[in-house]
């Protein structure tokens, strides 16, 4: 027993050692060249000692603009990925803040002949992409003062006033700290950069501690939406969490909840109200056991869930398993996935992670565990529970239950450019392990409508489009089953 103790209490100083030294530039490893500077626009970045706050657009290229101006990086009508990133302690040089801003190139210590933008795809294939930098807030010597900051403004560290301090070349600033939270300057950055977006998909990725900023800020946008302060569109569909980080500690700011519990409501709340995918990669023991925090299992059972096991890293080099998600799932967008292999399912739709949503199983990483390049790595399932798919969807509008839902015998929905159409939907059974639904744009006039959120479509030009509304299972393989399809045409005039 004695000797299990003082393994267990080794074991988590290995751990906290490890983490003590995040994933700096947002990707890059402190001492390696993971993610490094290829090319920037300096004009868009402050002076050493100011606080650089924001989200930046990126061409295919790594050049980055500040979404503050107006950039070409940037299109309304593409669909959308931002990336968040986490704990950024000791990132700041002498050089000056900009030395430290990430993008997407990777080039791996573990194999030098790897030299790859893994944005460069996602551009060519219509996405616009950005990264929010809250670097400086997120600068802190123990990782839960940064954790804090994601959830209240106001914060103590024994006597010490953490409060919103960000970090300058010289130390911290703490007169002139902002009086939000990091999440709701998150918040206040990407509805700006935002407005007016007339595209049909925005997704969010958070990364370690980035991914309590990504729940935040859709939990955020759901609440403004209510309000009636930003428009519906403005929904993110889907959230990748990439090896998420929580503390164990309760917080007085959270009513003596953990931040995992927190989370935890905020994530089921959105899955049941806006039937929002979540997908979640686990890599390393920083997050995959509760020696160096929380490895919260219960928001593990609401997402799909997939661990990595990249061994080509050795046992004590967590933190850049810790790191690898980040670059797996902008890489993989190279490579068609086998459906039947699951993994990182960053090019799959939403309906396909909404089947394997729900806590019935999780994926875990077969081949490819000594190889970085993502295109053989097999993922097989584990079952941890009581799977039942959905058997059927129905449709209403306006409280009247559809009949013909059929995509050759459908009806129409009539509305005026500008309006919105609320089209309510209902997976059955009620019982069934995944209740995602999806929508998409079949065939008519692609431009005359967007999808919103959760059913809710807004009309934009005159045209007719067909909208398909749908599912997906598991079969008795646990591979992806054939579709369950609705369809319901929308005229707008």
């Amino acid at each position: 027993m004695r000797k299990a103790k003082i393994l267990a209490v080794l074991i988590a100083a290995l751990l906290t050692s490890v983490i003590s030294t995040p994933c700096i530039n947002a990707f890059a490893i402190s001492s390696l060249k993971d993610f490094s500077i290829i090319t920037k626009e300096p004009e868009y970045f402050p002076a050493t000692n100011s606080l650089e706050v924001g989200l930046y657009w990126f061409d295919q290229y790594n050049r980055v603009h500040n979404s503050n101006s107006p950039t070409p990086y940037f299109d309304k009508t593409k669909p959308t990925v931002i990336f968040v990133h986490g704990w950024a302690e000791s990132i700041l040089k002498n050089a000056g803040l900009s030395d430290s801003f990430p993008n997407f190139q990777y080039q791996p210590y573990a194999d030098p002949t790897i030299d790859i933008n893994v944005l460069k795809d996602w551009i060519n294939k219509g996405y616009n992409v950005g990264i929010f930098n809250w670097k400086q807030l997120a600068d802190e010597p123990i990782v839960e003062c940064a954790e804090d900051k994601i959830w209240t403004s106001q914060h103590w560290v024994g006597l010490i006033p953490i409060n919103m301090r960000w970090k300058k070349v010289t130390g911290y600033e703490t007169k002139n700290m902002p009086n939000k939270t990091s999440a709701d300057l998150f918040y206040e950055s990407y509805s700006k950069a935002m407005e007016g977006y007339k595209g049909d998909d925005i997704r969010i990725v958070g990364h370690s501690l980035g991914n309590q900023m990504a729940i935040r800020l859709v939990d955020l946008v759901d609440k403004h939406i209510e309000n009636g302060d930003i428009p519906k569109e403005l929904m993110p569909d889907r959230v990748a969490l990439l090896d998420p980080y929580y503390s164990e500690r309760s917080k007085s700011y959270l009513n003596g909840n953990t931040t995992a519990e927190e989370a935890d409501k905020i994530v089921r709340r959105l899955i049941d109200k806006q039937k929002i995918v979540f997908e979640m990669y686990k890599s390393s023991a920083l997050t995959n056991n509760n020696l160096s925090g929380d490895s919260n299992r219960a928001l593990e059972k609401m997402c799909y869930h997939a661990d990595l096991y990249p061994n080509y890293f050795l046992l004590m080099e967590q933190r850049e398993k810790h790191c690898l998600p980040i670059y797996t799932y902008f890489w993989q967008s190279l490579y068609k996935l086998n459906p039947n292999t699951a993994g990182i399912m960053s090019t799959e739709d939403n309906s396909s992670l909404g089947a394997m949503m729900g806590g019935a199983y999780y994926w875990y990483q077969k081949q490819g565990r000594y190889t970085i390049n993502p295109q053989d790595d097999t993922y097989l399932p584990r079952k941890i529970g009581r799977y039942i798919p959905q058997v059927d969807i129905t449709l209403s509008y306006n409280g009247k239950n559809l009949t013909y839902v059929d995509k050759n015998n459908y009806e129409t929905i009539n509305v005026n450019v500008g309006g919105y159409v609320s089209l309510n939907t209902q997976a059955y059974p009620l019982t069934a392990t995944s209740k995602i639904v999806s929508f998409k744009k079949e065939s008519g006039a692609m431009d005359s409508v967007q999808i919103a959120t959760n059913g809710i479509f807004k009309a934009l030009n005159p045209g007719q489009v067909l909208i398909k509304v749908y599912s997906r299972n598991l079969d008795r393989n646990r591979q992806l089953g054939e579709e369950i399809a609705k369809y319901v045409m929308i005229n707008v005039s």
